[in-house]
């Protein structure tokens, strides 16, 4: 189990900045979104509800670009901050059967009433 939850994680830290070539910056994601506003209003330039969802589309595709920039600024204090607490993690990990033992012991019911014995 532990191997899971550190592999996922160190999967988030490293996956997605490997797979692009180069960050976008901010003006070009206000570009891009610029851009896809615009073919928006020429697609239908009466707004109505086909404009809706297709402007929806270019401001989640916005969102993500602006992401992408903050992820990769952060991806190197993740990583830090990932390592510094595994050691931690691993040990909660391990001694997860240990610890839940010792919170909550084995308690048995008194069938004469619903109380427990100690």
């Amino acid at each position: 189990m532990r191997i899971f939850a550190v592999l996922a994680f160190a999967a988030l830290v490293a996956g997605a900045s490997a797979a692009r070539a180069e960050t976008p910056t901010a003006a070009q994601c206000d570009a891009r979104y610029a851009a896809c506003d615009a073919q928006c209003k020429a697609e239908d330039p009466k707004r109505s509800l086909s404009y809706a969802g297709c402007s929806a589309a270019c401001v989640a595709k916005k969102g993500a670009c602006d992401s992408e920039i903050i992820y990769d600024k952060s991806a190197t204090w993740t990583k830090k901050q990932y390592d510094a607490a595994k050691p931690w993690v691993e040990e909660k990990i391990d001694n997860a059967p240990a610890n839940t033992q010792r919170t909550y012991p084995a308690q048995e019911r008194n069938d004469a009433s619903s109380a427990l014995k100690k």
